[in-house]
């Protein structure tokens, strides 16, 4: 089991909804408040941020004005860097995919993106946005849907290699 691996499964048990029903943002910010994670809106960041303090104190700043899917993927996202205790400054492409997969099993867990494969198997971002019919901006949309994808993607893979 990878060390990514590892942290997905930790979480499905530790939070249950985790990757098993769509959470919300409200679901996201009760969960991490319990894990001593504080949440700060803040309309002045395009998206969010998350924060280490010099005293390891962990938040993070967000954007309480997005659509409500977008939320549920950027706090979730966020989440993601915390909880695999991403402390990096500078933007690594391997630690944004990373929080990107936690973020999008917040928006669409496996079971319900299991029922669309079975109904569409040859699933595209276009199809996938158009049988969720989500609550985003149509360039955020088609983003997280190709990140979701791929996630699900990367999720069958690791399961195939066990």
């Amino acid at each position: 089991m990878t060390r990514f691996s590892f942290f997905i499964t930790r979480l499905e048990s530790t939070w249950l909804p985790f990757n098993k029903e769509k959470v919300s943002a409200d679901d996201i910010t009760h969960f991490s408040g319990i894990k001593g994670v504080a949440w700060i809106p803040c309309d002045m960041v395009e998206t969010a941020e998350a924060i280490i303090t010099t005293n390891k104190e962990r938040g993070i700043l967000y954007n309480p004005n997005r659509q409500a899917d977008e939320l549920t993927f950027i706090l979730g996202h966020e989440l993601g860097h915390i909880i695999l205790g991403h402390h990096y400054n500078h933007r690594n492409h391997h630690l944004e995919h990373e929080a990107d997969i936690i973020g999008s099993l917040c928006w669409i867990p496996n079971p319900d993106l299991q029922k669309i494969y079975y109904m569409e198997p040859d699933l595209t971002p276009d199809r996938l946005l158009w049988h969720i019919n989500p609550e985003m901006t149509e360039e955020f949309a088609y983003h997280v849907a190709q990140k979701r994808l791929q996630a699900y993607s990367d999720y069958l893979s690791l399961a195939c290699s066990y």
